[in-house]
């Protein structure tokens, strides 16, 4: 697999992704600080959701 650029949907540092380098368990964000600065921001309603959820929506295991 080659190299993969994404970037941290926080901060916008890139990850380098590859078969030598898999996900960091913090991804989709660069960091730990990160991952908590995007959960906080959920916390204090700066996040919203456009519409109620439905039951589509929601994952089910069988």
């Amino acid at each position: 697999m080659a190299d993969v650029s994404l970037t941290c949907r926080r901060c916008g540092e890139p990850i380098v992704v590859s078969d030598a380098t898999p996900l960091p368990p913090e991804f989709p964000f660069c960091s730990m600080r990160c991952r908590m600065i995007d959960l906080g921001k959920w916390f204090d309603e700066d996040y919203k959701m456009s519409r109620a959820a439905h039951e589509k929506d929601i994952d089910t295991v069988d």
